[in-house]
């Protein structure tokens, strides 16, 4: 469900054809993965797309087992069905795997490189690697893990964090969704802080 939240720079026409043009790129990439990663990156863009179509931010993350397995998924619903700071896709994902009895899963792969927040719960948490398809200059909050006080930061450098590199269909699709998801934000923030 579309909801009509657009601003005048950013119509519904606009966001619909970016929309349009994701979804294509995305059916593409699914129908040509071959392998287990490819497999999990096209789940990742679909749900990141369910996200941009409810008028959040499209981004979404899993958490997988040494199987490559997922084992729990979570995506972005900040804004939609009600605003919730935190409903960001990576603390859902953990909230979800943290509910489950078993927690052998060390892995994340997200689309977006996490935020602040997202960074500081994941270093708390009991995953131990996180991958990324798509750099945030605006809101990453990994860099800043440098800064961080001392304890983050201790925690932090026993982890590994580190941008998919080897796939330039994924990014493509990571980096058409960042785009995407920058609007929706400026729009989405900017009606919550009048």
């Amino acid at each position: 469900m579309d909801l009509p939240l657009w601003s005048p720079i950013f119509s519904q026409i606009e966001k619909t054809a970016m929309l349009t043009n994701i979804i294509a790129k995305v059916e593409q990439f699914a129908k040509q993965a071959q392998t287990q990663h490819e497999h999990i990156y096209a789940k990742l863009f679909e749900a990141s797309i369910q996200s941009a179509k409810e008028n959040n931010y499209p981004v979404a993350a899993v958490i997988i087992n040494e199987n490559q397995e997922i084992i729990s998924l979570g995506r972005n619903q900040s804004f939609y069905p009600q605003f919730a700071s935190g409903a960001h896709a990576e603390i859902n994902a953990v909230n979800a795997y943290e509910q489950q009895t078993k927690h052998k899963a060390n892995t994340m792969i997200t689309t977006l490189e996490p935020c602040l927040m997202c960074t500081s719960r994941l270093t708390l948490s009991t995953i131990e690697h996180v991958y990324y398809m798509q750099s945030d200059p605006t809101g990453g909050g990994i860099s800043t893990m440098a800064t961080a006080p001392a304890d983050f930061k201790n925690l932090a450098s026993k982890m590994t964090f580190q941008k998919i590199a080897n796939h330039p269909k994924a990014q493509e699709i990571a980096s058409m969704l960042y785009n995407l998801g920058e609007q929706i934000w400026q729009k989405n923030i900017a009606d919550i802080k009048k």
